[in-house]
């Protein structure tokens, strides 16, 4: 099971949330998907558009600890039960591709309000 992230949670950001990654995961590599990033000023939101020219990218991560990350990183997107809908954020499974272009079904959280982008 794979995890990519953007934005936040990149371990460039230097951002705590990045933590829980490195307990949970083990990267594997820089990547990317088809979409488009947005700046929302304070964070980044990206939208998954299938056969779009341009690329969102990020790192992908193999995961060891699904039910610990996802708890953490849920709260952390404000994407569980505790927060009221319609939630910012949604957990999907996407097609993301490594640095060798190599696909890969990833959970990632992609901008759910994309409507008023």
């Amino acid at each position: 099971m794979y995890l990519f992230v953007y934005g936040t949670l990149r371990k460039s950001s230097n951002h705590t949330a990045h933590e829980l990654l490195g307990k949970n995961c083990i990267y594997q590599s820089d990547g990317y998907f088809y979409g488009k990033l947005y700046d929302l000023g304070d964070y980044p939101a990206a939208i998954q558009i299938e056969n779009a020219s341009e690329k969102v990218f990020g790192e992908l991560y193999r995961i060891i600890n699904a039910k610990n990350l996802f708890e953490r990183l849920d709260d952390y997107e404000e994407c569980d039960a505790n927060y009221p809908m319609p939630h910012e954020y949604l957990r999907k499974m996407i097609t993301v591709y490594d640095q060798t272009h190599q696909p890969f079904q990833a959970w990632c959280y992609l901008y759910n309000l994309s409507e008023s982008l």
